[in-house]
């Protein structure tokens, strides 16, 4: 007997086997064993695994829309980040030269006030 990982107070019984999903009276479905969402076909080693991996790439993705900004080419749109250096930019992808302070064509400015 396990409590349902739901917080609905209801104590759950497995009927038989372990690994089986339990249906909770609040309508919840879960693993008896790991205590994770359903996660049929999935062994609970497995379902661990793929959470995991889940959450990393959930992580970069953050990551990558924090620290790049698309290609403002509207053809293009990849993502590009800006390590170091001036604000004159050059998409890998399709060429497209553009200033990373205001997106806009580079226009070969002499400094970067007479873009903002």
């Amino acid at each position: 007997m396990k409590y349902c990982p739901n917080e609905c107070g209801n104590i759950c019984k497995s009927k038989g086997k372990t690994s089986f999903p339990v249906e909770c009276y609040c309508k919840s479905y879960w693993c008896f064993s790991c205590i994770e969402e359903d996660h049929r076909p999935l062994t609970c080693e497995r379902y661990s695994i793929w959470s995991e991996k889940v959450k990393k790439d959930n992580e970069d993705m953050v990551y990558i829309y924090k620290n790049t900004k698309e290609c403002p080419n509207k053809n293009c749109k990849e993502r590009i980040e800006k390590s170091t250096g001036c604000s004159r930019m050059t998409c890998t992808r399709c060429k497209f030269e553009f200033c990373w302070s205001c997106m806009q064509k580079w226009h070969g400015y002499d400094n970067i006030s007479s873009c903002i």
